[in-house]
């Protein structure tokens, strides 16, 4: 059974039954983020449920999208049938008062690639179920994915970023000081794909030897295709790496999954309008612009924040005047998108 915190201002505002619902995927549990979503509610009178989600390494991928999307799915659907759903939450949702038109999904750092993993996935899943795919209009791929909007704070949008130059700079002009820094992403990815977290593989990681070069394989060469054509529109400043043959053929059958990259994805159309928040001292800030850039090409509605002076963490740190505006930020995007 999925666990879930309920957060209402049902208290407060009398018509909080009919406002919003909004779904939060977050990376440590929900209780990290009580501050946060205590004044969402507070300020948009909606109802929030946070998704504590299993975690690896007792639960690598696809332990916590299958967790996710079964708690979306639930909230998102009309005519529900308890009977087959395998959580007790859509057959409650009566009792949390809930009218289920508007949701959001939304997520920081691992939760952003969640929250973007889970958009994608039941925008595909519908257009599969869709038997004339190709009639399908433009105008009407919007209506393909069955949230309002996600919203994607300093996302993880692929496992394959350790040379880019926001990686670089934690070396460069951190002084090798950050929140979150390129050891502890290389355990937590080699975790989350069930790779051995030994500290040889951090390291080759972090050097990131586990992309293959050309030629290391027949079978690899056509899916590094795919990757270099992303790397050489949206990372110009990326070089080809020694490869570790080994752990680049793990990282090959498991990193691709658009469900763990979903900057990799084969096309994005369809997916919500979204809301990217990304900061100028992350290691995470070139992928989370560069997915940006990725979902406006494919035509989804996209609003792109970035907030030089901030740093990956910074929604749950008290005292910052960058994550008041922030909040607000993200306030804003949701009265006008829901």
């Amino acid at each position: 059974m999925i666990k879930l915190q309920y957060t209402s201002s049902s208290t407060r505002y009398i018509c909080a039954s009919v406002k919003p619902s909004h779904v939060r995927c977050t990376w440590n549990g929900y209780e990290y983020y009580d501050h946060a979503l205590a004044w969402l509610v507070l300020r948009l009178g909606c109802t929030i449920f946070a998704v504590d989600y299993r975690l690896a390494p007792e639960h690598p991928y696809p332990a916590a999208v299958e967790d996710c999307e079964a708690a979306v799915t639930a909230l998102s659907k009309r005519k529900p049938r308890p009977a087959k759903i395998k959580d007790h939450l859509r057959s409650r949702l009566s009792e949390y008062g809930l009218t289920p038109n508007h949701i959001c999904v939304m997520g920081d750092s691992a939760g952003g690639n969640l929250s973007a993993v889970i958009s994608r996935r039941l925008r595909e899943k519908k257009l599969i179920k869709n038997s004339e795919v190709s009639s399908v209009r433009s105008e009407e791929m919007e209506k393909l994915c069955p949230f309002q909007c996600q919203v994607l704070i300093y996302p993880v949008t692929t496992v394959f970023g350790f040379s880019l130059p926001s990686y670089r700079e934690y070396f460069s002009e951190c002084a090798g000081s950050a929140l979150l820094n390129p050891f502890s992403m290389a355990r937590w990815i080699l975790f989350y794909l069930d790779i051995d977290a030994k500290a040889a593989n951090v390291q080759k990681l972090i050097a990131a030897e586990h992309t293959p070069s050309r030629g290391s394989s027949k079978v690899l060469d056509g899916v590094l295709s795919r990757y270099e054509r992303v790397v050489d529109k949206y990372f110009p400043d990326e070089r080809d790496q020694q490869a570790h043959y080994r752990l680049a053929k793990l990282f090959y059958s498991r990193g691709l999954d658009p469900d763990v990259s979903p900057l990799l994805a084969p096309d994005l159309d369809g997916c919500p309008p979204t809301m990217v928040l990304t900061a100028g001292v992350d290691v995470l800030r070139d992928e989370g612009r560069a997915y940006a850039k990725r979902l406006a090409a494919a035509g989804v509605e996209v609003e792109d924040r970035h907030y030089p002076k901030a740093y990956h963490g910074i929604l749950n740190m008290p005292y910052s005047e960058t994550r008041k505006t922030m909040k607000k930020d993200i306030a804003a995007y949701l009265e006008k998108n829901l």
